[in-house]
């Protein structure tokens, strides 16, 4: 594979040896130069390729594979695909990196076909591709049918001559094509071209791989109306088919039902180390036992009993080399069933494997560099980048050990520093080498510190025994692959890197490149940390507390500012202000009030939830930060604990306890500043506010105070409510369409609040979302409906199924499905009485992870209802996959369907869809009989609306129910 590096002008940054076998230009007449310059491009070329990595350095995504024709130093021409993503540099810079894959002489095969499908007259050839487009109309075709090529190329068959029926056979008979993996039995079908002329043709078709494994169906048809050339035709058909199966690079054969091959094409033969006409007539066991001397028959067994078989397999040929194949084996019935035999399919995908394996390996170490060079960044202490740079190794490298040793050049030792994988301890690297190099401890590491290189070895269990107590460790555990990269630090190696892979030759060489900038780019770090870190923390760290200064918490704050900005998220911001501090320092002295404040600091810390937005920024003053939070009951939360809470316990001074308060003021971005110093001007005033009035905190906006005040009030009731079942569940009963007769309730919470009486669900469920209490609150809801279900049985009385809604943040929890399962198993034993209801923009959030959840639901028992049907924008392909029992049309089209034809169309077409699938459709909101009466002509199942009943309590919702007959006893 052809590697090459290229900066933002397009020059050549790095030109590996696959690229000079290739191309003809070595490494050193292309460093430094465009493929213009060099003769690689014509300069339109490189035009275009400018372009393309000036996108790649704008967005940093990769370029999808793509192929382009190239010139090589001898004049000759090609054709490649090219895999193109940025990369960092040592130097820190970008580039883009180029793989090339060398496919001109898969498109001169490409070509040869072409050329004898275009010269074979009376032989109609198309091809297809899995949407049943025309990707080939030779000129056979455009005789057959009338049609240009150029018309043809690029449309179906029904945009060109087919009507729906007919077009839909087409469709049948390409998908049973592709399902057999297999050249399809001859058939005569008759067809009308555009001249309107009927003709009878033979048709012949086949699959063969198309670009990146997608199938092209080949159909070959010849007119057969005149049956004096018939015979003819169909020769030369099979001759095409002949010369097509034995152009693409696939093995091909078919096996009788004696094991007997009938056929095969010579790639197969090849495979096998013979040639077709040796293998016809023979059993296929005994040519593979004479190839490989082993024989599995298994594939065919399985076959046999009318199972198709597709997997992945090694084989090893007679020379000892191992491909990869996909293995495809199709069993054959004749029209009444009966087994007659096998199609084998072998595709070569070694070439594939091998790509992927080696860009699956780029990818692991380039993921390295990436996450060890933001190590560096955020990193700051040498200990903790040795041990994050040998944990990300081993976590997104792959590799089996990373560790880290510190060379100390007047003992001669190297003592281990880091180190990271489930071997490392097993392997006792502190005593295999921190040790005298001198003794031989490990000679690689010796050669390395020695000669400042990077020292690889890919196959260790080459020296009989292993030489070295890490090599021996390391072949026991099975690794084979080593490489010490030293680090470097004004031209004296200060330490050793090493990783080890259990897969034998794993270091190429641009491995190495990318890990010797690794071992650069640690070395850089480790020699600035000590320089930066004295610097650093005396100009952004206060002295006192060890907390962010003003300067580094304004910086911290403005990050936070443009994050906010980008990402359309809230941002608070506090100024807290210790109380009576002045009389402390007074009282006590400088040197108790200093420690009062590292005190203050240590309670403030653990209190804020984020501690990285912590700073003091004046004597006594302190600032907080809170970045996107999602609701403003959180943000109250965390200051009345940070401001009421913390300061609650006294502080031990020198044997007595002192008192000390706190307030704050408090802005919010956006709406009291767009900038920092906006905000800490509006949150110092909201401070002043709060000392002059005497109170713990308060916002820039006075009606933001009330607000939160009233949110903090009704946040206590609801509690309380739930403490002392404040809350109630009313019932509204579903009727049948046809026999009004109740078929199921949906459960609706009210609260009746003893001091502000019934308080309407619109006021106080969204608080319950915006708390968290929903989860709570929805747990008691639906243990409360399955105890009245429960009671209604004991009454004897025949209750119906019981729906309640499900929130957002219900549905969104890990345990929600473990919490319904516990519910559900408290329940009385017999049949589950519960629905939920889920809102269908609920679903549409995180389809495949609700799916998963519901289906473990509906297992449990539990029925499941999309509510407010048609509101959203689910997709048909996801409604078809979800475990849904149920329909809930939106009021808003029951309620305008008599007024729009829109609305009588929406609802029609929900109940037709519905029932389409199988899935029950209820109607809410029917308020009028002219409503109930057109709901019943569409169809619809059940109805639920003030028509029939408002929501009631329990004991009037028990009073709609029939009672369960009485047998009786004598």
């Amino acid at each position: 594979m052809a590697i090459q590096w290229f900066d933002h002008e397009g020059r050549v940054r790095y030109w590996n040896k696959a690229a000079t076998a290739i191309y003809g230009w070595s490494a050193q007449e292309a460093m430094g130069r465009t493929l213009a310059e060099i003769g690689f491009y014509t300069a339109a070329q490189n035009s275009d390729f400018l372009e393309v990595l000036r996108e790649i350095h704008a967005t940093g995504n990769a370029l999808e594979p793509s192929e382009s024709t190239f010139y090589c130093k001898d004049g000759s021409q090609g054709v490649m695909m090219s895999t193109l993503f940025p990369i960092p540099s040592p130097a820190g810079e970008q580039y883009i990196c180029c793989m090339d894959v060398d496919v001109t002489e898969r498109h001169h095969s490409e070509e040869r076909l072409r050329a004898t499908l275009e010269h074979t007259p009376g032989v109609a050839v198309q091809w297809f591709d899995a949407d049943a487009r025309v990707l080939y109309w030779n000129p056979a075709a455009e005789m057959l049918y009338g049609i240009d090529a150029e018309e043809a190329v690029g449309k179906r068959m029904d945009e060109l001559l087919l009507d729906a029926a007919a077009y839909a056979d087409f469709v049948r008979f390409l998908d049973a094509l592709k399902r057999a993996h297999n050249t399809a039995n001859e058939t005569q079908v008759t067809v009308r071209g555009r001249h309107g002329v009927e003709v009878t043709v033979l048709r012949r078709a086949c699959v063969i791989p198309g670009e990146r494994g997608a199938p092209i169906f080949v159909c070959m048809e010849v007119d057969i109306t005149d049956t004096r050339v018939a015979e003819r035709e169909r020769e030369q058909l099979n001759t095409i088919l002949t010369r097509v199966t034995e152009t693409i690079p696939v093995c091909l054969s078919y096996i009788d039902a004696e094991g007997c091959y009938v056929w095969t094409n010579t790639h197969n033969a090849a495979r096998l180390g013979s040639v077709p006409e040796r293998m016809i007539g023979k059993p296929a066991r005994d040519v593979v036992m004479a190839s490989t001397g082993r024989w599995s028959g298994e594939v065919m067994e399985n076959a046999r009993e009318g199972v198709l078989q597709h997997d992945e397999c090694e084989w090893v040929d007679q020379r000892g080399q191992t491909r990869s194949y996909e293995r495809y084996v199709v069993p054959d019935r004749d029209t009444q069933g009966n087994f007659r035999g096998y199609t084998s399919v072998w595709v070569d995908i070694s070439a594939r494997k091998e790509s992927e394996h080696k860009i699956q390996r780029l990818n692991r170490v380039r993921s390295v560099l990436s996450s060890i060079d933001a190590a560096l960044v955020r990193t700051k202490n040498r200990q903790e980048l040795f041990e994050e740079a040998c944990r990300i190794a081993v976590h997104d490298g792959g590799f089996g050990v990373a560790w880290i040793g510190v060379f100390n050049r007047f003992t001669m030792r190297v003592d281990s520093a880091a180190w990271s994988g489930a071997d490392a301890i097993e392997m006792h690297v502190m005593e295999a080498l921190s040790r005298d190099l001198a003794n031989a401890g490990c000679q690689l590491l010796a050669r390395c510190i020695r000669t400042k290189k990077p020292i690889i070895e890919n196959d260790m269990s080459m020296s009989d025994p292993p030489d070295g107590t890490l090599r021996r460790r390391a072949v026991a555990l099975g690794y084979q692959s080593v490489i010490f990269l030293p680090m470097v630090v004004k031209g004296e190696v200060a330490g050793i890197i090493g990783m080890l892979s259990k897969e034998a030759n794993f270091f190429n060489d641009e491995e190495v490149r990318l890990l010797t900038s690794l071992s650069n780019d640690v070395a850089f770090a480790v020699e600035g940390i000590d320089k930066e870190t004295r610097i650093n923390y005396l100009a952004h760290y206060d002295l006192l507390t060890g907390l962010p200064n003003r300067t580094l918490f304004q910086e911290r704050i403005g990050q936070l500012v443009q994050s906010a900005q980008q990402r359309n998220h809230k941002l608070a911001l506090l100024v807290v202000d210790i109380r009576r501090f002045r009389f402390v320092n007074e009282s006590l002295g400088r040197q108790s009030a200093d420690h009062l404040l590292t005190k203050v600091a240590e309670r403030f810390l653990l209190a804020w939830p984020e501690p990285d937005y912590v700073g003091r920024i004046s004597g006594d003053r302190f600032a907080f930060a809170l970045s996107a939070y999602d609701n403003n009951a959180l943000l109250v939360h965390a200051v009345q604990r940070l401001i009421v809470d913390v300061m609650k316990q006294p502080f031990l001074m020198d044997g007595q306890e002192v008192s000390v308060t706190a307030a704050a003021g408090i802005a919010a971005f956006p709406e009291d500043g767009a900038d920092v110093d906006v905000l800490f001007k509006n949150a110092e005033a909201a401070l002043g506010q709060a000392k002059a009035k005497a109170e713990p905190y308060m916002f820039y906006q006075p009606q933001m105070n009330a607000r939160m005040a009233d949110g903090l009030l009704i946040e206590t009731r609801m509690r309380r409510a739930l403490e002392k079942e404040q809350f109630e569940m009313h019932y509204q009963p579903k009727v049948t369409i046809a026999g009004a007769a109740v078929c199921g309730f949906e459960a609706l919470i009210r609260w009746n609040d003893p001091e502000r009486g019934r308080i309407a669900p619109n006021h106080f469920i969204p608080l319950l979302e915006e708390t968290g209490m929903i989860v709570e609150v929805g747990q008691w809801a639906i243990r409360r409906v399955l105890r009245d279900h429960a009671q209604w049985c004991k009454d004897g009385l025949t209750p119906p199924r019981i729906a309640v809604n499900v929130s957002a943040i219900q549905l969104q929890r890990r345990d929600f499905t473990d919490q319904i399962r516990a519910l559900v198993s408290d329940a009385l034993p017999g049949e589950t009485a519960l629905d939920l209801e889920i809102t269908e923009s609920l679903l549409m959030h995180d389809v495949e992870t609700c799916i998963e959840k519901l289906k473990i639901i509906r297992d449990l028992g539990v029925n499941i209802a999309i509510d407010d049907f048609g509101t959203g924008f689910s997709s048909l392909a996801y409604l078809s996959r979800l475990p849904v029992n149920a329909l809930k049309i939106d009021r808003s089209f029951v309620d305008g369907m008599l007024k729009s034809d829109e609305n009588m169309s929406i609802v029609s077409s929900i109940i037709s869809l519905a029932h389409a699938m199988k899935i029950k459709v209820i109607a809410e909101g029917v308020e009028t009989p002219e409503q109930h009466n057109v709901l019943r002509s569409l169809a619809c199942d059940e109805i639920q609306g003030y028509l029939i009943s408002k929501p009631v309590q329990a004991q009037a919702a028990a009073s709609m129910l029939p009672r369960r007959a009485v047998s009786a006893v004598g």
